[in-house]
């Protein structure tokens, strides 16, 4: 591993951020669309009221809270993918090359 890998993989990290945010936004604007009645979606929080929601409305909440799960790992994975540069260049250069 060098520096030079680090830049891939912050560009493929914010690419991940990218997808899960564009995502996001597209489920909660589906989910606006999947009322029974207009009347039915409250702006406030989001969300049908529970006598106009519809099977394809559950299947995309259950997208939106899947989303969301993703998107609440996202520090780690950025900690993890530092400390995993971080520690293959100090293998690489203070130990792990042989002749």
């Amino acid at each position: 591993m060098t520096i030079q890998d680090f830049g891939t993989l912050a560009l493929g990290f914010v690419l991940v951020s990218i997808i899960i945010a564009v995502g996001a936004t597209i489920l909660v604007q589906t989910a606006s669309t999947q009322c029974t009645t207009s009347a039915g979606w409250n702006a406030n929080n989001n969300t049908c009221s529970p006598s106009t929601t519809t099977v394809a409305y559950n299947a995309t909440v259950q997208g939106i809270s899947g989303t969301t799960s993703m998107s609440n790992w996202l520090p780690t994975i950025a900690v993890i993918i530092a400390a995993a540069c971080v520690i293959g260049i100090i293998v690489r250069y203070f130990g792990g090359q042989q002749g």
